[in-house]
């Protein structure tokens, strides 16, 4: 009796040690951009953050769909970058941090669970400002690359 338990503990030891691999070794092969998605929201960050509109842009779908908190959407790259446009005009010392909680993807789309800390100085005010929150971004492979298809934060 104890050689038959020995002997079926080993074998469901064997069997959960396999699937624990291939369950692994699928998830590696099934995304082979997670290390992509995995700095994007750094990468957001620092072209945020240097206030370099052209290629923070680059990181949106030409049909964006951008939800910002308290405010009509956003619809297209070019009402986009008027709105970003509009917000350095009024802002100085914009520093955006992204904290990742999660990152989902699947096929071409990858969905990213985050929060946000912003600090910025308003021009009229000249008193700076930090806003938490939180967002998510939805991001789809457009041939190699990825993009930001929608996205929406609101404030805590």
């Amino acid at each position: 009796m104890i050689k038959y338990i020995t002997v079926t503990f080993i074998l469901i030891a064997g069997i959960i040690f396999s699937c624990k691999n291939k369950s692994t070794t699928n998830t590696s092969n099934e995304f082979p951009d997670q290390a992509f998605l995995k700095n994007a929201a750094t990468g957001w960050d620092a072209q945020f953050n240097s206030r370099n509109l052209a290629m923070l842009t680059s990181l949106y779908s030409e049909d964006v769909v951008s939800m910002p908190s308290n405010s009509p959407a956003i619809h297209g790259l070019q009402q986009l970058q008027a709105t970003l446009k509009d917000f350095y005009l009024q802002n100085a010392n914009v520093q955006h941090q992204t904290f990742v909680d999660e990152i989902q993807a699947k096929d071409n789309w990858a969905l990213e669970r985050a929060r946000y800390k912003l600090t910025y100085t308003p021009a009229s005010t000249g008193i700076q400002e930090t806003e938490t929150g939180k967002h998510v971004m939805f991001r789809k492979k457009l041939g190699n690359r990825w993009y930001i298809v929608w996205e929406i934060w609101n404030q805590d």
